[in-house]
């Protein structure tokens, strides 16, 4: 199945090649970038399933154009989200000693009431 939508996409490619200004690439990129804009405002607006079914279209377009790319961001995805990790872990522990200190601001004006 994976071959055949390889050749179905490369005889597209090469009709789009010779009918379209700018050829097949910049048609593709536009499909992707246009699909995946649209599921984004179509999720970010409560339509899930018409959302992420656009999007998915998005997603396959730009695979199928820029294969290496996304390969790459699919092997470089586990350092990402292990950055993301710690940049969330950094941020909680900011939180929780604004927290703290929070207290300890309330604590003192408290005492200073009383006095």
């Amino acid at each position: 199945m994976a071959s055949e939508l390889s050749e179905m996409a490369e005889r597209l490619r090469d009709s789009l090649d010779d009918n379209l200004p700018g050829g097949a690439r910049a048609w593709t990129r536009g499909l992707a970038a246009g699909s995946l804009l649209t599921g984004a405002v179509l999720l970010a607006t409560g339509r899930r399933r018409t959302g992420l079914a656009v999007t998915a279209v998005g997603s396959l377009v730009a695979l199928l154009e820029e294969s290496d790319a996304v390969r790459e961001l699919w092997d470089n995805l586990p350092d990402y989200i292990h950055t993301a990790q710690e940049a969330l872990g950094r941020f909680e522990g900011f939180v929780q000693d604004l927290a703290e200190q929070g207290d300890r601001i309330r604590k003192v004006i408290r005492e200073q009431a009383h006095i």
